[in-house]
């Protein structure tokens, strides 16, 4: 995460941030969003710990007008057919490490 101020007078601020939210397809857009984004975590050098709550909190605002139409992934069209059969995802789970997508045949 980096911000600089607009006319640029400043050298601005940087620090990470950590983002969670629930995954979802919107399978008319063909795409994986995650909805309902919040910061869980922001972290900026030098930034006390109970003003930077606070910033997390405006963050989670942001995230939300920013974020929550935005896709994190989309379906190539032979994402979603294989042998001439239609597939829609059914389910979605998260691990450590990897988000999973289980597909089924459409009827």
């Amino acid at each position: 995460l980096s911000v600089a101020p607009v006319l640029a007078l400043g050298r601005g601020i940087r620090g990470s941030l950590t983002v969670s939210g629930v995954p979802r397809v919107d399978m008319s857009r063909g795409v994986l969003l995650l909805g309902d984004p919040r910061v869980d975590e922001l972290r900026i050098p030098g930034l006390d710990q109970a003003f930077g709550g606070q910033l997390a909190n405006i963050a989670s605002f942001l995230a939300a007008q920013l974020l929550g139409d935005l896709p994190v992934y989309s379906f190539s069209s032979s994402d979603l057919r294989y042998a001439g059969v239609q597939f829609a995802p059914q389910k979605i789970v998260t691990q450590p490490d990897r988000l999973v997508v289980t597909f089924a045949p459409v009827n």
